[in-house]
């Protein structure tokens, strides 16, 4: 997830959202190929293209896992 391009004037506020960007998790993304753990953003997180179920995470603290698992019905 990425932050927002503009800043808000409340600083209150604007600590809230600066909390949210840092922590959230954001949309998945869709990779062509097998991401690296250098190739991803932190607090991110995605799959490949096509057949491949496997789910690609990088965490705030620069950890990264890979997720198998099989297609739903």
């Amino acid at each position: 997830m990425e932050r927002a391009p503009r800043r808000v004037k409340d600083k209150d506020t604007d600590a809230v959202f600066d909390f949210i960007f840092r922590n959230a998790m954001g949309n998945p993304v869709i990779f062509d190929s097998a991401p690296t753990k250098a190739q991803m953003k932190a607090n991110s997180w995605g799959k490949v293209t096509g057949e491949n179920t496997a789910i690609y995470i990088r965490f705030a603290d620069g950890g990264a896992t890979k997720i198998a698992g099989t297609n739903l019905a």
